[in-house]
């Protein structure tokens, strides 16, 4: 069985066609099935998580097919076979299905450059008020303060000194990472570090004779945090503060955006509303949602792999509007994005790898729905597509 057979009869399995003996077929072919024709590139990730991971979020679009939303299930069997196609792209793009007409006229541009995707680039600031440019500065020792702070091929890395030093709490340096960008950082406690585009992570250099490792973030991390039983890990954002003492975690807490987003990986947190009392424990495969300034914190189970896609160099899009896509595509790309009469009812879905240039994510989102775009400069504007109306 070829991708393109593979694919057919995958359609048939969503829409309860498939005999016994397809079905069959199906699993059979899903264990050889491989993500692309090269080599696999570790950088995407562990091939057979990310088969997994994609096998289980077909299954639940399968699940959804009987939910009765007739404008959404049209085109379910599409995003399920997006998202093993958008993994089969990840790096080389290679089209194999196109169930509509691809065409660059969907893209309209004012200039024929590509926006290429964002980088390792951040500036660091201490605390004298003096700045950093990370991506200008070669690795090696890049300061000394009340640790040793050293720069490694995209990322700092803070060494604590002699923990009898006296810490002064105003020792804070911050981090910032611009649209267009990403990088890692090692707190002076061992605590891995990895921010998004477009956020901010303010951090003590020191944590020696503090009674807690208190940071801020703005934005979006991922982190997994150095364990130190009397010494709990507390991240503030605006709308929620968490506290842990070992465990990984992303946090999305953007100042644009109403909801702060606490997901956990490993471990154990609990997360507070800093105008309320009120507090949650999560578990692994839970996420906390809280609306600022309204609190009402909710829980839900999520697949943590989608969440932290980002850190893994991918984009996982899961039965999103345009709308909740695009500042993704925003802060990664630095483009400013507007609208004209975009229809919020259209949902996407796929994988779409954060290494390609803007121009054929956007050719790849113009398959999923009623949509094109017209790039002039940096500026992206999001339209409905009226010949598929």
């Amino acid at each position: 069985m070829n991708r393109e057979d593979f694919i057919a009869l995958y359609k048939k399995y969503t829409q309860g066609l498939c005999s016994a003996e397809e079905k069959q077929r199906l699993r059979e072919y899903w264990q050889e099935f491989r993500l692309d024709d090269k080599p696999w590139d570790e950088k995407f990730g562990i091939e057979n998580d990310i088969k997994e991971s994609i096998f289980e979020r077909i299954k639940e679009t399968t699940a959804l097919s009987s939910s009765g939303n007739t404008r959404t299930v049209k085109k379910l069997w599409y995003y399920a076979a997006a998202a093993i196609v958008g993994v089969l792209l990840i790096g080389s793009y290679i089209h194999l299905l196109k169930p509509m007409k691809q065409s660059t006229r969907h893209i309209a541009k004012a200039s024929e450059s590509p926006i290429v995707p964002g980088k390792n680039k951040a500036t660091l600031t201490l605390a004298d008020g003096s700045t950093i440019q990370l991506d200008d500065t070669q690795n090696g020792t890049i300061a000394n303060e009340e640790a040793l702070i050293t720069k490694d091929e995209g990322r700092v890395v803070y060494k604590a000194k002699d923990q009898k030093t006296k810490q002064d709490a105003n020792i804070i340096n911050t981090l910032h990472v611009p649209k267009g960008g990403e990088y890692q950082l090692e707190l002076a406690d061992g605590t891995k570090v990895w921010l998004n585009a477009g956020s901010t992570l303010s951090f003590p250099s020191s944590f020696a004779n503090l009674k807690e490792r208190v940071i801020t973030l703005a934005g979006e991390a991922y982190f997994e945090v150095a364990k130190r039983t009397q010494q709990p890990f507390v991240v503030r954002s605006e709308g929620s503060i968490v506290q842990v003492l070992g465990t990984s975690f992303n946090i999305k807490a953007y100042p644009e955006e109403s909801l702060v987003q606490t997901t956990l990986l490993s471990g154990s947190v609990v997360v507070k509303e800093p105008t309320s009392a009120n507090t949650k424990q999560l578990y692994p495969n839970q996420q906390a949602v809280v609306q600022k300034n309204r609190g009402n914190m909710q829980v839900r189970t999520v697949n943590p792999a989608d969440i932290i896609s980002w850190k893994n160099g991918y984009f996982i899009f899961d039965n999103q509007s345009i709308q909740q896509i695009m500042p993704v595509i925003e802060r990664w790309y630095d483009v400013e994005v507007s609208y004209q009469q975009t229809d919020n009812t259209d949902r996407y879905g796929g994988t779409f790898s954060r290494n390609a240039n803007l121009q054929d994510i956007l050719r790849d989102l113009t398959t999923l729905g009623n949509i094109r775009f017209k790039l002039q400069g940096r500026k992206l504007i999001v339209m409905d597509n009226n010949e598929h109306k």
